[in-house]
């Protein structure tokens, strides 16, 4: 399932906003998302997008009771950056059970179990970063190019 979280971050806060975001990026993967990314809308230089996905809903239930008084801390500081200081609007999405797997996962994956040498190497473990549709993010210098043509390029 993705989690996402919408905010809206004046200009002047943006710095000490994506700094405390990627801290936030760790919490997330410690307590159980297997990605993490921020956006930003191309559209609307104040609109900033925090998605991650987790295995299950019962996996994202887990990890708001893992939350330290520090997280908390380190949310309770971005609400006040990127929403005013209120809860900025969540979006909880699961693919439904008749659709299965997405025409990513059913046609990109198995090109990069092949290009990875036969397993799919995990963000946490540093290599493949994000899979958004049919787009791939890598954390070390795979581009999303490489890995659609079949160039080995780890």
């Amino acid at each position: 399932m993705r989690v996402s979280l919408s905010y809206r971050v004046l200009p002047t806060d943006v710095l000490g906003f994506v700094a405390r975001m990627k801290e936030l990026r760790q919490v997330r993967l410690r307590d159980g998302a297997v990605d993490w990314v921020l956006e930003r809308d191309l559209a609307d230089s104040e609109q900033f997008v925090e998605s991650f996905h987790v295995r299950s809903w019962q996996e994202h239930l887990r990890q708001h009771e893992r939350l330290t008084q520090a997280d908390l801390s380190l949310e309770n500081e971005i609400r006040e950056l990127g929403a005013g200081g209120g809860q900025p609007p969540v979006t909880h999405l699961v693919v439904p059970r008749s659709v299965g797997r997405t025409w990513s996962q059913r046609k990109l994956v198995p090109k990069m179990e092949a290009i990875c040498g036969g397993g799919l190497i995990f963000p946490r473990e540093g290599r493949v970063a994000h899979l958004q549709g049919i787009h791939v993010e890598a954390a070390d210098g795979i581009r999303t190019h490489d890995l659609l043509h079949g160039k080995q390029t780890l």
